[in-house]
């Protein structure tokens, strides 16, 4: 129930693509804040470890140490840069041994260093593109000073 309960918390934390970022800029690294359509409160934060942290109105998940139905768990990051619009994916691992738990695959468009656009699919595939069709789960994120 927790697994169903973490994907249904980044359902509703959508992303986007494009890039102005290059692969070695960090400017993603830190706390990013944004209200979805839904008016559900979401932060992501993103460390310079590769660990993922989200939260919706004020739950937590994520980071390098909690529990998801009792078993010990990670939540990591990747981007890749080399995809148009830029990939972005949150992976669930059973911590201590990189088992692969789930995988939440996303797009996200860095508008600039302070603000980006996300959308992200719990299903197996991953959205190509920010269609219109699509904006109603696509969450504005601005990054905490």
């Amino acid at each position: 129930m927790k697994i169903l309960k973490f994907f249904l918390v980044l359902l509703i934390l959508n992303a986007c693509a494009g890039s102005k970022f290059t692969k070695n800029n960090t400017s993603y690294i830190g706390e990013w804040n944004g209200i979805d359509n839904w008016n559900n409160k979401g932060d992501i934060k993103l460390n310079s470890n590769g660990y993922a942290s989200l939260s919706i109105n004020g739950e937590n998940l994520g980071g390098d140490n909690f529990i998801v139905e009792g078993i010990p768990s990670e939540l990591k990051y990747v981007i890749d840069y080399n995809k148009k619009p830029v990939w972005i994916d949150f992976i669930l691992y059973e911590k201590g041994n990189n088992i692969e738990q789930g995988r939440l695959r996303g797009i996200v468009e860095f508008i600039d260093d302070k603000k980006i656009r996300l959308l992200l699919n719990s299903n197996e595939e991953r959205y190509l593109n920010f269609d219109k069709s699509l904006d109603k789960h696509i969450i504005t994120l601005t990054k905490k000073q």
